[in-house]
């Protein structure tokens, strides 16, 4: 029984783990730290080496908790993947049979057209599963006998899931001069989000206008997150943008230029038009955080494309920006609520100004063109 555990995708065996005993504390620090290996290796900030090294000190580890679990905490978990399979599925499986895995908690498996007696994951126990070869698709029976489609796992990306909010994080910091904490408020986003399986945290760093095009349609984020800089737009083209007049200057975003030598801005118009064509792409686009000083017109601009965006309007102190998003996303994975969100983010960002500061002249929520009030 052990051995089966342990032939689990690390992964998976540590969520089993977490989800299922009391005492857990370690399995979660493994976790993390199992994470922490895959963020570096993604960012190549490791060596194959060292990663490949860290895996095996992590899965050694992981092992050794296995085998010192109970006998007790060994069929808790076990009996969180247990299968009974029917009599049509007892027999061994044919080249026609589908393992799938979902986002660590839970493992269909069968031949297809076949019944599964039950399928369990740390949450759910549903009956009188059919896993059906129509379609590609496979539909999962409720225990009310109602059901429930799932899409068949995308090969781009085998461990998809597509009921996950993807967070995509983008990064970009062209000045040498002007110092920004980018890689803390990444590591600080991906605290909060750690160990959630219903988010998908991904980041693109030192990106281009180009870059960022490129990655929301591959990421196909649901937040889209940009960490930088903002060039201000003086007071009086800023009014006229209140006022729906159409405004075009060299003020916006800073981004890396495709050389890497150099900037290019996103304008107020380029901003709405580019992210307008992304929404096109990737309709589940709904919130875009601008955390960027003199970043409001353009989140403005954003929003008239039926997206929640939020910006600045002036300049923000970088622990405020990066308080406001450890708030943000925080107080988000609990409610799903953005206005609720924002709101708590602000809370936190005011902790880091001064008594004469107020992040709720800073910071602002936009759909449509309008502020929202919170």
């Amino acid at each position: 029984m052990r051995t089966r555990l342990k032939e689990l995708p690390k992964k998976i065996a540590l969520r089993l783990l977490i989800d299922n005993l009391d005492d857990n504390n370690a399995y979660i620090l493994l976790l993390s730290q199992w994470n922490a290996n895959e963020r570096d290796k993604r960012f190549g900030t490791i060596s194959l080496d060292d990663y490949r090294m860290y895996v095996a000190r992590i899965s050694q580890a992981l092992n050794e908790y296995i085998d010192d679990l109970s006998e007790d905490d060994l069929r808790k978990v076990l009996d969180a993947i247990e299968m009974k399979p029917s009599s049509a599925s007892k027999t061994a499986k044919s080249s026609n049979s589908i393992n799938i895995t979902g986002d660590g908690n839970t493992v269909i498996q069968g031949n297809r057209n076949s019944d599964v007696t039950i399928i369990s994951d740390s949450k759910n126990v549903v009956s009188r599963s059919i896993i059906s070869a129509s379609g590609g698709n496979i539909h999962i029976g409720s225990l009310y006998g109602g059901k429930r489609e799932i899409t068949p796992v995308s090969s781009k990306d085998t461990d998809a899931n597509t009921d996950r909010e993807v967070v995509l994080f983008v990064a970009a910091n062209p000045s040498k001069k002007a110092e920004i904490n980018l890689r803390v408020e990444h590591s600080t986003i991906a605290e909060e989000l750690e160990g959630n399986t219903e988010f998908d945290f991904r980041s693109a760093m030192a990106a281009s206008l180009k870059e960022l095009a490129m990655q929301v349609v591959d990421k196909e984020p649901t937040i889209l997150h940009f960490a930088g800089h903002g060039i201000p737009m003086d007071s009086a083209k800023q009014e006229l943008l209140n006022l729906g007049f159409k405004v075009t200057d060299d003020t916006g975003l800073v981004f890396h230029n495709k050389e890497k030598n150099g900037s290019e801005t996103l304008s107020v118009e380029k901003s709405k038009q580019i992210i307008k064509g992304l929404k096109a792409i990737v309709p589940k686009l709904n919130i875009v955080i601008l955390n960027a000083c003199y970043s409001q017109a353009q989140a403005i601009a954003i929003s008239t494309n039926g997206i929640y965006t939020i910006g600045v309007n002036n300049r923000i102190l970088d622990r405020a920006a990066i308080a406001f998003a450890q708030g943000f996303y925080w107080r988000y994975a609990m409610t799903h609520d953005v206005k609720a969100a924002t709101y708590f983010g602000i809370l936190q960002a005011n902790v880091e100004l001064s008594d004469d500061s107020d992040a709720n002249d800073l910071i602002h929520l936009f759909y449509n063109g309008q502020k929202i009030q919170l």
